[in-house]
Order: structure tokens, then C-alpha cells, then sequence
């Protein structure tokens, strides 16, 4: 999901599932389930396939709403 007036760069992948904030300027690969916000755009959290935020654990996302597990890449948080 792109938000509104979000640009994201030439080359850029967005992963499946993946969420970019409104107004948000993506210029590196966002992860499968990646929440990324902000100008540059940087990896916040993660997000489930219905679209809530994952609590994550030992390298698992569990959703609160759905009740999905999903892998994350925990290594990705931050500046990578």
C-alpha cells in the first residue's frame, strides 16, 4: 500500500505487503511487510497482509488481529 503523494525512486523494489507512508520519499528496497515512513523514507516496523502493525518477536511477526506469524528480517530495522 503507497500513501498519498508518496514517491517512490526509479529501481526501488516494495516488497509484498509492504506499507509506505503518505508523503513518504522511498530510495532504498522496502522488505516484505516493511512499514516505511518519512523523508527519507525508513523502516519503522512491520505489517500484516490485513494491514495492522505485527508485534514481532525472535525474528516473527504475530498479528494481533488476525492472528498471522509471519518471518520478518529484524536485521533490516533502522538505516538499512
Amino acid at each position: 500500500s503507497v500513501g498519498a503523494c508518496a514517491v517512490v525512486l526509479p529501481g526501488v523494489t516494495v516488497g509484498r505487503f509492504a506499507m509506505i507512508g503518505a508523503g513518504a520519499v522511498v530510495t532504498r528496497d522496502v522488505p516484505d511487510h516493511g512499514l516505511v515512513l518519512g523523508t527519507p523514507a525508513r523502516l519503522v516496523g512491520w505489517v500484516c497482509a490485513c494491514g495492522a502493525r505485527l508485534v514481532v518477536r525472535d525474528q516473527m511477526g504475530h498479528c494481533p488481529v488476525c492472528g498471522s506469524t509471519v518471518q520478518v528480517n529484524v536485521n533490516m530495522q533502522g538505516d538499512e
